[in-house]
């Protein structure tokens, strides 16, 4: 079962939380974020979650829907 979390705009979501989500759903990760415009933007491919926290990090205001994916 993966693990999918929507975040609204303005809401922080602590970081051990998302490594912890990563660490028990470790198939893979992204987020896909909606700009001030309304524009979609995905971000995925993450199979570390270093390189996936440090692309996060440039979008923690924006609303959001992260995927952290565990194959089955």
């Amino acid at each position: 079962m993966c693990l999918a979390i929507y975040k609204p705009v303005g809401v922080k979501i602590d970081e051990t939380a998302l490594e912890t989500g990563f660490a028990n759903n470790d198939d893979g990760a992204g987020y896909t974020v909606r700009n001030p415009s309304g524009e979609l933007k995905t971000y995925k491919g993450f199979f570390k979650f270093k390189q996936f926290i440090s692309y996060w990090r440039n979008h923690t205001e924006l609303e959001a829907m992260i995927h952290f994916r565990w194959m089955t």
